[in-house]
């Protein structure tokens, strides 16, 4: 996992309207499927390939366990970000995320971002 990949999703998810956003289109998925199904594919999909590549990667050089699955990773990490962020009470800044995403990543095996330790 690249820093310049935590700080972006880190950036991303705290944006002013991000828990908003995602809370409304979470809360229609069973009332609009279609509009899931247009997120997912036109939004979503493409980020998690690059996403995938880039932890197939590090995978490949012993940044990631062994035999770790890269969609199930974005999963687990997705999940707990939209948790974090819709669930908990809370604004937070850059900073905190940051730290709760390499937290996260520590969780869950991955110990170094970018050549130093999460």
């Amino acid at each position: 996992m690249t820093a310049w990949l935590v700080d972006a999703l880190s950036k991303t998810v705290t944006r002013r309207d991000y828990r908003k956003i995602v809370a409304r289109l979470i809360g229609s998925a069973p009332t609009s499927p279609k509009l899931m199904s247009v997120y997912w594919n036109s939004y979503l999909l493409p980020r998690r390939s690059m996403v995938s590549e880039v932890m197939g990667r590090a995978r490949n050089r012993g940044l990631l366990p062994e035999g770790a699955d890269p969609e199930l990773l974005q999963d687990m990490i997705g999940g707990a970000i939209m948790y974090h962020l819709l669930v908990r009470p809370g604004h937070r800044s850059v900073k905190e995320m940051r730290a709760y995403i390499r937290d996260v990543l520590r969780q869950i095996g991955i110990t170094t971002v970018a050549g130093r330790s999460t």
